[in-house]
């Protein structure tokens, strides 16, 4: 059995549960890496990977923005794939590996992490929900993703969870918590709200300003970590209206974003986003979460009114109720560690073992 996993790029919410698929799997599964040196966040600055991957250096504009990486000829060619991880359909090359396995008869398992939300055009919202429901199984994030694509008729026992988590203790025992960030000191003696992630329309940043310039105190603080489309409107946000203890920090590495996880009171997630790995860590991490109802992972990692807040999205008067009221939310450690047992690492590797359980026993939805 030899195992193709085409991943997109390196990514830190992706890389523990294939490391652990690589180490499992060794010479039976290749990772091929289409944009090794990119990625949705380049400040975050990833060191090498912990597993063996082969990379695509090259790819050709085909039409407009779609992109095909040709190398991917000399890997079909010297090796005979029986499964295939394809993640989306685009850049082409991820659509041709899809149709060649197709016509070659062989297993296909999609990696989506669509949740219930639209994006994109219809046409590419079909041809995905197309590739998702002519393959053998899919593999999402969470909750949000397997709900979506059961209500598209995808048969429940096809779809497997925990395509993306995080190796909580590994991020611990690398975090140096004796170097702490100027900011943090400066936050230590007050109630800090963070959010990190991209400056974006759907992030709905300008409404957490909003929201926050009108319940603040001098015992408050707010700290934005990101870069993004909207990170000069923001920045021109707070120069018309200047509010005492907010934080702008434009992007940092990902190593050196643990830290403010750790320190912070209560994370704030504005906006909508198909899953948010963001929400995953502050969890972890002891925080209260406010999220609307329009992120994914609120699914997995929120209870209400015992580890967080979800509220409607747009909804600025619910968010300034709920800045003040997650104050009095304090997680219980019982309540994190359950979480973390549930959604975690461990969680991962159990729907990775399941996943293949099921496409290797040949089961089929009548």
């Amino acid at each position: 059995m030899n195992i193709l996993f085409l991943s997109m790029h390196p990514a830190p919410y992706r890389d523990p549960v294939l490391k652990y698929a690589k180490g499992v799997l060794k010479e039976q599964m290749d990772i091929i890496t289409l944009y090794p040196n990119q990625t949705t966040h380049t400040e975050w600055k990833l060191k090498l990977k912990e597993y063996e991957d082969i990379q695509m250096t090259k790819n050709k504009k085909v039409f407009r923005k779609f992109e095909f990486h040709p190398q991917i000829f000399s890997v079909l060619r010297k090796r005979k794939y029986d499964i295939a991880f394809i993640q989306g359909y685009m850049p082409l090359t991820s659509m041709f590996v899809y149709i060649y396995m197709k016509l070659k008869k062989r297993k296909i398992i999609y990696c989506v992490d669509t949740a219930l939300n639209r994006f994109g055009s219809y046409k590419f919202r079909y041809i995905n929900y197309l590739m998702a429901k002519n393959a053998d199984a899919l593999w999402v994030p969470g909750t949000a993703s397997k709900l979506l694509w059961t209500l598209k008729d995808i048969p429940s026992n096809k779809i497997f969870e925990g395509l993306y988590t995080l190796d909580w203790e590994k991020i611990k025992k690398t975090n140096n918590i004796d170097q702490k960030n100027q900011i943090i000191e400066m936050t230590s003696n007050k109630y800090t709200y963070l959010f990190i992630g991209n400056f974006i329309e759907s992030r709905n940043v300008l409404n957490l300003l909003e929201a926050y310039s009108a319940v603040c105190t001098k015992e408050t603080a707010l700290i934005l970590i990101g870069k993004g489309e909207q990170f000069q409107e923001v920045n021109d946000y707070l120069e018309a209206h200047p509010t005492e203890n907010i934080y702008l920090i434009p992007g940092l590495p990902f190593d050196e974003i643990h830290q403010f996880y750790l320190n912070a009171d209560a994370y704030v997630h504005p906006g909508m986003e198909p899953y948010s790995v963001a929400v995953q860590e502050a969890v972890f991490a002891g925080l209260p979460v406010i999220c609307t109802k329009e992120v994914g992972a609120s699914l997995d990692f929120v209870r209400e009114g015992i580890n967080g807040l979800v509220i409607e999205n747009n909804d600025i008067e619910k968010l300034k109720k709920a800045l003040i009221k997650v104050q009095n939310i304090k997680p219980e450690k019982t309540i994190v560690s359950d979480i973390i047992q549930e959604r975690g690492i461990d969680f991962a590797k159990k729907q990775f073992n399941s996943l293949l359980e099921f496409i290797l026993s040949n089961k089929k939805e009548k």
